[in-house]
């Protein structure tokens, strides 16, 4: 089964009725239903329910990946996974856990934050669900940050973790203010500082050259995304808001140019993306700088800067929607939020650069 549902990631759309990607998905569902039927549960069926999940969010197919999720992370908790290798603090031999656990957890947490962050306000199941996983998952993770092999699945996992954990911390730290402004802020502020070291060094270990395939960057970038948004709307108040106002925007300026120069190269046909490569961390991150540009072209329609940004990320969209169909989602979302006239003059741009190229 789970490699069945290897097989069904690795099969390109479309995924229209009748196609092999379709049917291969409606017999992965199938078949794990038929399985836990049966009464059989294990480490591998749930490896695979979590690719099942990972499948829907990347094809977008929702409510389906909403509902996965939270089914998988139940079905992890049936193993007492988390409370057989991670909640004891001294472990036995034979319960030494494994790098497979880890992934397990690694993949189940961050892919609740996907959700988490595409829900808005909502919060993460597992954090409430199994708020023990994350010290041992810690324990587990930490050591191999200090591993010289930059390039090994778990150092990569690692940083992936920390990255969600980070966004985790975010996005409850946004939407759930403790009512103490001033320690909100210095909590966001932290938070911050974290984020961007982070990148730094996930940077410094890739090399900038693979920065748009590196889910752990899209992660931080989407949580700066969240604190920079929320700082540039606040309503000026007192001094102090206004600086924090000023700041988000300036950083938030700043975050979108950098993103846009970075995808721009996949766009105007310089550089081949390497689908197979891509996060689906990536493609919620473009969208979600999409949105916000959209959201100040409708305010401020005669920004051409603001313009050109948008045709670059929603040419990415369209580029990388060849391979992963959330992108064709996100379009059509940003659709919904575009006025007629401004989606004219986007299309205008996009086919005068398609005739240059």
């Amino acid at each position: 089964m789970l490699s069945f549902c290897i097989v069904m990631l690795d099969t390109r759309p479309p995924l229209s009725e009748g196609s092999k990607c379709k049917s291969l998905y409606l017999w992965a569902k199938s078949w794990t239903s038929l399985i836990e039927g049966l009464g059989i549960h294990s480490l591998e069926l749930v490896q695979a329910r979590t690719l099942i999940a990972l499948f829907e969010v990347v094809h977008g197919l929702y409510p389906a990946a909403y509902i996965s999720v939270g089914a998988t992370t139940r079905a992890t908790d049936a193993l007492n996974i988390h409370s057989r290798y991670l909640s004891s603090p001294d472990p036995p031999n034979n319960g030494t856990p494994t790098p497979e656990v880890a992934f397990i957890w690694c993949g189940i947490y961050t892919l609740d934050r996907y959700m988490a962050i595409e829900s808005g306000s909502r919060l993460s199941l597992t954090g409430s669900v199994t708020p023990d996983i994350h010290d041992g998952l810690r324990k587990l993770i930490c050591p191999s940050l200090y591993d010289e092999d930059h390039t090994s699945a778990f150092y990569k996992v690692s940083r992936l973790y920390g990255a969600a954990d980070i966004l985790d911390k975010m996005h409850t730290a946004l939407n759930n203010p403790t009512g103490d402004s001033a320690a909100d802020a210095q909590h966001i502020m932290l938070l911050l500082e974290t984020a961007s070291n982070l990148q730094a060094i996930v940077t410094k270990d890739i090399g900038y050259t693979d920065e748009v395939y590196s889910g752990a960057l899209s992660l931080c970038n989407t949580g700066l995304f969240l604190a920079y948004e929320n700082a540039s709307k606040l309503t000026f108040i007192d001094e102090i808001i206004t600086t924090c106002n000023t700041i988000g925007t300036m950083s938030l300026n700043d975050l979108l140019a950098t993103l846009a120069a970075k995808l721009d190269p996949f766009v105007n046909g310089t550089t081949i993306a390497d689908f197979d490569r891509l996060s689906p961390f990536t493609m919620l991150m473009v969208y979600r700088a999409a949105a916000l540009v959209t959201q100040r072209l409708l305010v401020e329609n005669t920004c051409q800067d603001n313009l050109r940004m948008l045709r670059i990320f929603r040419g990415f969209l369209r580029t990388v929607s060849e391979r992963w169909l959330c992108c064709e989602r996100y379009l059509e979302l940003l659709d919904e939020n575009t006025t007629p006239r401004l989606l004219k003059f986007i299309e205008q741009g996009q086919n005068t650069d398609s005739g240059n190229t």
